[in-house]
C-alpha cells in the first residue's frame, strides 16, 4: 500500500498491537506490510508490475476510487471473490454494512472489504483558543448554515476569515455532501446519469451559499486570486475554521500547537435534519498471486475436516478429479481416533488421504510429503514451488 500517514502509519500501528488477542492466537503468522512511496499515479503501476511479475503478496489495498476498484482489480487479475474464503471458514459477512458489502461486489462475486469506511467530510475544525478569545461562543452539532454565517460573521475581521470550505473543495468527491445536505445528488443509483439538475432549485441555492460566503458576506477567502493556502492560514491563525476530514482530528492538534482545536458537525439547511454524508472507502482485497490459480474448499475425510489450498486452472473444486497444488493448509474442526491425514507438500496431484503416523505442528511447509496432525489447527504459507 502506500505509505502515508492516515493509511499506512494506521496499518502499521494496528499490526504491532495484539488486538483481540490476535498474536497470541497466531503465533506463528508474521504480517509484513509494504509500502510504496507516493500516491495513486506510483502505486498502482507499481502493484501491476508486482502482479505481472508473480510478486504480488497476499492482500492488496486499494484508494477510495469507490467501485472503479472492481474494475481495476477484476481486469487486471489482481484480486479474487473473497465469498468462497469466507464461506469455507463459516465467516458471516452478514455483518458488515450492507452498503459496504454492494458497493464491493459485482455480479454476486465480492472482491473488496472496507477497512476504512469514513464519512466524507463531515466536520468543521476550529481555533478554539481565538474563539474564545474574541468573545464569541463555540459552534453546535445542530447548527443550520444560516447559524454558521451569523458566527463567521462575527469572527471575520482585521484580515481575519471566520470560515472556509477548505477540504470540502470544489471537486465533486469532496464537496459531495455539502450538496447533498441541500438536496442535490450528482449521480443516480446507476452511476451513469448526471442528476445535479433534478432538484435545479436546491442546486442554485447550494451554489449562490458559497458564492455569498466569499463574495457576499466576505467571511471566507477568495480562490480568484489562486488556490487558497489553507494550511498556510490556518497557522498563521487567519483563518478561524473550515471543513475537514476525520484524521485532521488528530493531524491539525499535532501540527498546530499554539492554540487549542475543537471539531464540530457540519450543519444542516433546517433545523432537525438528518446529516447527509457518503463513504470514503480504503478497501483490501485478496490477491491472486498472479499465477492464475482459485481458491477452494476441499473437504476430505469426512464434513469435520476441511482444508483451504490453491487450485490450479485445471479441474475444479471437487475432490475428486480437481488438479492442486498445494501450497496452503488450514485444518478446521478436530480429528479424533488416531485417523490423520497426509498432503504433498509440493506436489501437483489430487489430495489423498492415509492414515499414517505423523509429526504436529510443522511450520512452514518445507518438505515434500510432509504430514500434520490435523488436531491442531495449522497455518502454512510460502512453500516452495513445485519443481
Amino acid at each position: 500500500m502506500v505509505k502515508k500517514s492516515d493509511v499506512s502509519d494506521w496499518i502499521d500501528a494496528g499490526l504491532k498491537a495484539n488486538i483481540d488477542g490476535f498474536k497470541d492466537k497466531n503465533p506463528n503468522l508474521t504480517v509484513t506490510l509494504e509500502t510504496i512511496p507516493g500516491w495513486t499515479a506510483e502505486y498502482i503501476p507499481k502493484i501491476l508490475s508486482m502482479v505481472s511479475a508473480g510478486q504480488i503478496g497476499d492482500a492488496v489495498w486499494y484508494p477510495p476510487r469507490h467501485r472503479s476498484a472492481i474494475a481495476w482489480g477484476v481486469r487486471y487479475n489482481v484480486v479474487r471473490d473473497l465469498n468462497p474464503l469466507a464461506k469455507a471458514v463459516n465467516y458471516d459477512m452478514g455483518q458488515f454494512f450492507k452498503g459496504a458489502i454492494d458497493a464491493n461486489t459485482w455480479d454476486g462475486k465480492t472482491y473488496w472489504m472496507d477497512y476504512i469506511g469514513e464519512p466524507v467530510t463531515p466536520l468543521i475544525a476550529y481555533n478554539k483558543t481565538a474563539v474564545t478569545k474574541m468573545g464569541v461562543g463555540e459552534p453546535k452539532d445542530d447548527w443550520t448554515w444560516d447559524d454558521l454565517t451569523t458566527w463567521a460573521k462575527s469572527l471575520t475581521k482585521d484580515g481575519t476569515f471566520g470560515y472556509y470550505r477548505a477540504d470540502a473543495g470544489d471537486d465533486s468527491f469532496g464537496s459531495a455532501p455539502y450538496y447533498r445536505q441541500w438536496g442535490v445528488e450528482f449521480v443516480d443509483s446507476t452511476g451513469k446519469k448526471a442528476t445535479l439538475l433534478d432538484n435545479r432549485d436546491a442546486f442554485v441555492a447550494a451554489l449562490k451559499y458559497r458564492y455569498d460566503l466569499v463574495n457576499t458576506w466576505k467571511v471566507s477567502p477568495s480562490p480568484a486570486a489562486g488556490t487558497v493556502n489553507v494550511t498556510e492560514l490556518i497557522g498563521s491563525q487567519k483563518l478561524i475554521a473550515g471543513d475537514v476530514w476525520p484524521f485532521r482530528i488528530q493531524g491539525y492538534p499535532d501540527a498546530f500547537k499554539d492554540f487549542e482545536w475543537g471539531f464540530v458537525l457540519k450543519p444542516t439547511v433546517k433545523a432537525g435534519e438528518k446529516k447527509r454524508s457518503m463513504l470514503n472507502e480504503h478497501v483490501f482485497g485478496v490477491t491472486t498471486a498472479s499465477n492464475g490459480v482459485q481458491w477452494c474448499s476441499v473437504s476430505v475425510g469426512g464434513s469435520s475436516t476441511r482444508y483451504q489450498v490453491f487450485r490450479t486452472t485445471t479441474g475444479n473444486c471437487n475432490a475428486t478429479d480437481a488438479t492442486f497444488q498445494v501450497d496452503y493448509i488450514t485444518s478446521f474442526g478436530s480429528i479424533t481416533g488416531g485417523n490423520y491425514w497426509s498432503l504433498p507438500a509440493c506436489s501437483t496431484g489430487r489430495l489423498q488421504a492415509v492414515s499414517v503416523n505423523l509429526p504436529v505442528n510443522q511450520y512452514p511447509v518445507t518438505k515434500p510429503n510432509e504430514t500434520y496432525d490435523l488436531a491442531d489447527t495449522i497455518a502454512m504459507r510460502n512453500a516452495p514451488a513445485c519443481p
